[in-house]
């Protein structure tokens, strides 16, 4: 996934993967989903982390897939079992979120009056 630098750190990379993974786990039959990236993009490296991808390796030397040269690749997975046993996780950081946002309206209404 390519993220054009003026969208970029606006949580679109993160919204699209999570959207596809849910897609993959509960409409199709996917049992795996592997996520690779240059090891130095950090930006990368994050999305996969926030969605609850595990870092399982890197790939030393690989050929740059984009110019010339040789690159470090992240190899991040998510499996079926692990996506469904986050699910309890997730539902709690979206309530969490959502007493968050609740609790800054809240503060924004007092302080406006």
């Amino acid at each position: 996934m390519w993220i054009r630098a003026s969208e970029a750190g606006r949580g679109l990379g993160t919204e699209v993967l999570e959207a596809v993974i849910r897609w993959g786990f509960s409409d199709w039959p996917w049992q795996r989903l592997s996520w690779r990236c240059d090891d130095r993009n950090m930006a990368s490296r994050r999305v996969a982390e926030k969605a609850g991808l595990r870092l399982e390796g890197t790939l030393r030397g690989q050929a740059a897939e984009v110019g010339p040269g040789r690159r470090d690749t992240s190899c991040f997975a998510l499996t079926r079992s692990e996506w469904a046993a986050g699910a309890d996780r997730r539902a709690k950081v979206a309530q969490a979120h959502a007493k968050t946002l609740t609790k800054h309206a809240e503060t924004f209404r007092k302080l406006s009056k």
